[in-house]
């Protein structure tokens, strides 16, 4: 997947005019939300919510919100399936037994494990609203003016910046490598695979040496100075996102654990 992908959707999202503050307040309130519910059925409301605003609200393809959303599902399944394993308490479901010992399913296992489940995606999905909806750009200036101190700003946006510097280079480089067949023998790849390090590393730092001299030149003060024109709050805009919220924290409050009435 192009790593350009996710920045180009934040710049060209159907809620490019929208505040990135309150873009930010919703994603974070569906992140709290996500960690203060208990109940399955509140967690996929949570996670549905997320998901309409990305993909419906914003308008961000299905299939590229579908290949990022899939990025954890093998943490979410593996850590899943321990704490269903592990976990004991409630009626057994099922009992197997194995060569080294005997596996139980129980009820409390089974949802501690779908809950946990549910509450990985929901977060995630809340946060690849805010992600794939406004540039990094917009959000430093926002943590700015929210009062984070300027180095740890300055920081962010260098390290943003360099993130893809690096897989900038590493793409060349292995484009290069993989065109000369240089991976078609184990032994052929762990010495392709270190030199692709070793020239990625250099790049990088003549890239570093490179940036330090322009800042210099164009009178660097020791504070960069992030973007602040952004879209004004609008009222309709703020009253979408309390619809949204509004009813996830009742439902969050309301629901027992378990989803039972």
């Amino acid at each position: 997947m192009d790593h350009h992908l996710l920045e180009t959707c934040a710049h060209e999202n159907a809620l490019g005019q929208v505040n990135p503050q309150l873009k930010l307040v919703l994603g974070l309130g569906l992140m709290l939300l996500a960690l203060a519910a208990t109940a399955p059925i509140t967690l996929a409301f949570v996670f549905l919510a997320a998901v309409g605003l990305t993909v419906g609200a914003a308008r961000i393809p299905p299939g590229l919100y579908l290949r990022v959303l899939a990025i954890p599902v093998g943490f979410v399944v593996v850590s899943s399936a321990l704490l269903v394993v592990l976990t004991q308490g409630g009626a057994v479901l099922a009992a197997f037994d194995l060569p080294f010992g005997r596996l139980v399913l129980t009820e409390a296992g089974v949802m501690l494990g779908l809950v946990q489940g549910l509450r990985t995606f929901a977060g995630m999905a809340a946060l690849l609203f805010v992600a794939m909806t406004t540039p990094m750009v917009s959000l430093f200036a926002t943590a700015s003016r929210m009062g984070v101190p300027a180095v740890v700003v300055d920081l962010a946006m260098l390290i943003y910046r360099f993130i893809f510097v690096l897989l900038d280079e590493a793409s060349s480089v292995l484009d290069a490598q993989t065109s000369r067949l240089a991976y078609g023998r184990p032994r052929g790849s762990i010495q392709a695979f270190s030199m692709l390090a070793g020239a990625v590393f250099l790049r990088a730092w003549r890239s570093a040496d490179e940036l330090v001299l322009a800042m210099d030149a164009r009178c660097y003060d020791g504070q960069l100075e992030p973007s602040t024109e952004q879209p004004p709050l609008r009222l309709r805009h703020a009253l979408g996102a309390a619809g949204v919220l509004a009813p996830l924290l009742l439902v969050v409050l309301l629901w027992p654990t378990g989803g039972g009435p």
